[in-house]
């Protein structure tokens, strides 16, 4: 293009640069790129289709649901002011992930039948219901209120 002509490009311009950029970024424009595999559930011998993740894990419904129960029922067992900092961290982070993933889930979808969709909901109260324990039994007010209460029954 020759200085003050103006802003247009003709096709065969266009079709050149497009052409050439793309050999630049090592691509070949007729070869098409290869269907993308689907992410398959991380539990052992399940060849299943993932739709979700937790714990830096993949999961299908099934596992996943038995996966946040043995985790929340481990969450609930564990008594909140021993933790060391790193363990109430990942177990905060798995609340938060396992309420947002069980609400993601909840919402009808194909291939989710009413009884996981009821375990689902579940899992999702059962979670939020353990975080909201754990930052009111967390809070420093809370703490201090609980320590003056058990010292004057002392």
């Amino acid at each position: 293009m020759a200085i003050g002509s103006s802003n247009q490009w003709d096709g065969r311009e266009m079709g050149q640069m497009a052409e050439s950029s793309f050999r630049q970024a090592g691509g070949d424009p007729e070869i098409e790129p290869a269907p993308r595999k689907p992410i398959r559930c991380d539990a052992e011998h399940c060849g299943l289709p993932a739709i979700c993740s937790v714990d830096l894990r993949f999961f299908c419904v099934g596992h996943f649901i038995s996966h946040c129960y043995d985790r929340l029922t481990a969450c609930s067992a564990v008594p909140f002011r021993e933790l060391d900092e790193t363990t109430a961290c990942a177990i905060d982070r798995f609340l938060q992930e396992c309420s947002q993933q069980a609400a993601a889930l909840v919402r009808p979808i194909r291939g989710i039948d009413n009884l996981e969709r009821a375990r689902l909901f579940d899992i999702f109260l059962w979670a939020s219901e353990v975080a909201s324990k754990r930052s009111t039994l967390t809070q420093p007010d809370v703490i201090d209120a609980a320590y003056r209460i058990n010292r004057r029954g002392a």
